[in-house]
């Protein structure tokens, strides 16, 4: 996130730490701006514009502000795995049982525009093009791999 990187740990915490180059010894370092109790859970976060969007240790999804790690808002459980994506202002998430939801990266509230279940069980994770308007999304279940075109609403 610009020059600073976040992480967040399945038994620990989260944290973010921004990095810096020296003046005078050329060294780099990495200082801790802020860290919290959230706990991510075998899943990439992902970041639109201020906010980090994670899903979480205890099944849940979160909104997470960069300035200063304060918890925006937290969803009710909505699975035990999540892979995730993004595209401008949209999060897309495969769940590990099958489950595709399209989210609003809105830091007011966890909104789903739309959700398909597309398999039966996925614990893969999905895979997207560089292509900017209507990128291929490549989603892979237990016995086939499926390809669609993303087009935010």
């Amino acid at each position: 996130i610009g020059d600073s990187v976040f992480t967040a740990a399945h038994s620990g915490k989260s944290q973010l730490f921004d990095i810096q180059r020296g003046d005078s010894t050329k060294a780099w370092a990495a200082n801790e701006r802020w860290n919290q109790k959230t706990q991510g859970y075998m899943s990439s976060p992902v970041v639109v514009d201020d906010h980090v969007y994670l899903h979480l240790k205890n099944e849940r999804f979160t909104c997470l502000s960069v300035d200063d790690g304060s918890i925006q808002w937290t969803s009710a459980p909505v699975g035990k795995y999540w892979s995730m994506i993004r595209n401008k202002n949209c999060i897309l998430s495969l769940s590990a049982n099958g489950k595709l939801r399209l989210i609003d990266a809105n830091p007011d509230e966890f909104k789903v525009l739309d959700t398909q279940q597309l398999a039966e069980d996925s614990w893969a994770h999905l895979a997207v093009s560089s292509e900017a308007d209507q990128p291929l999304i490549l989603i892979r279940a237990l016995n086939s791999l499926t390809a669609y075109r993303w087009k935010n609403p």
